[in-house]
């Protein structure tokens, strides 16, 4: 194999790959990744997967969305969680995507939370 065949062939691997962590990441929510999740997720220093076991260490439960969001200067993981004993409210945990804190924990209804992530606005 010459150079420029490596080269196309290495391009093609980074980019199937490249796929493949989108789509393992999209495996708790209904929407692919905007453009900006894509941007921010290039500039987060902490991995999809450390902020997830984060908020399930501060809210342990079954994730059912995310985003990668900019929030008042941060880029931040948000994490809607199904808690196993709460059929009423879930929590939506915010990692920061830059040093790994629990930026905060809400509780919110989990009704209206899980319609929201089946039928996304955006």
């Amino acid at each position: 194999m010459n150079k420029k065949s490596i080269s196309v062939l290495l391009l093609l691997m980074s980019l199937t790959i490249s796929d493949w962590i989108f789509a393992q990441k999209l495996e708790e929510r209904q929407k692919p990744l905007t453009k900006e999740e894509q941007i921010l997720s290039k500039k987060a220093k902490l991995s999809f997967a450390d902020a997830k076991k984060k908020a399930l260490e501060k809210a342990p439960g079954q994730i059912f969305n995310w985003e990668l969001e900019m929030e008042e200067g941060k880029i931040i993981y948000s994490f809607e969680i199904e808690l196993p004993d709460d059929k009423k409210y879930s929590r939506e945990v915010d990692v920061d995507a830059m040093n790994g804190k629990i930026i905060s924990v809400e509780k919110e209804d989990l009704k209206t939370q899980m319609e929201n992530a089946k039928n996304p606005s955006s």
